[in-house]
């Protein structure tokens, strides 16, 4: 596992480090977490982190500090968030996700049954492909609630070309 220390790692897998995410859920008496062993939690804050950037990636607030780095922090002209700064409300986002992952294995898992995947669509001549779109993410109440006030509407992700 690689932490993201802010300066916009191009390897970075997790945003928080298993030092810091034992004292999270041992303060919170979480006992599936403090009951597990290393490696099982560092595989679990790892695809925590994953999904973390499949469900928000494009949503967030502001823009990559690095054109580089892996992951989506850290983020520059973002309200309330450091140069640099990796912001606790992300690495307590990526906690309960990766709690969910350690009790329910795959419960992050992308689910094509849920949409996702490319599509698509002919009429007559023209043929279109495209993705649905965010719906083969699951989501998480208590994870969304962390991160909701850094988030972009949809509608004001922008287009790019690839």
């Amino acid at each position: 596992m690689i932490i993201e220390d802010g300066t916009g790692l191009s390897g970075a897998t997790s945003y928080i480090g298993l030092e810091e995410a034992d004292g999270y859920h041992g303060e919170r008496g979480n006992g599936r977490w403090t009951e597990a062993g290393e490696a099982e939690k560092s595989a679990a804050l790892v695809r925590a982190c994953d999904w973390l950037e499949r469900a928000y990636g494009r949503l967030w607030d502001g823009t990559k500090r690095v054109a580089t780095q892996r992951l989506s922090f850290p983020r520059e002209e973002m309200d309330g968030v450091g140069e640099g700064e990796i912001p606790w409300w992300l690495k307590e986002a990526q906690c309960e996700a990766a709690l969910l992952e350690l009790s329910e294995p795959g419960v992050l898992a992308f689910d094509a049954s849920e949409g996702g995947g490319l599509q698509r669509e002919r009429e007559g001549e023209i043929e279109r492909f495209f993705a649905p779109g965010p719906g083969s993410v699951r989501k998480f109440p208590e994870i969304y609630r962390l991160v909701a006030g850094h988030l972009r509407s949809p509608a004001q992700v922008g287009i790019g070309r690839a």
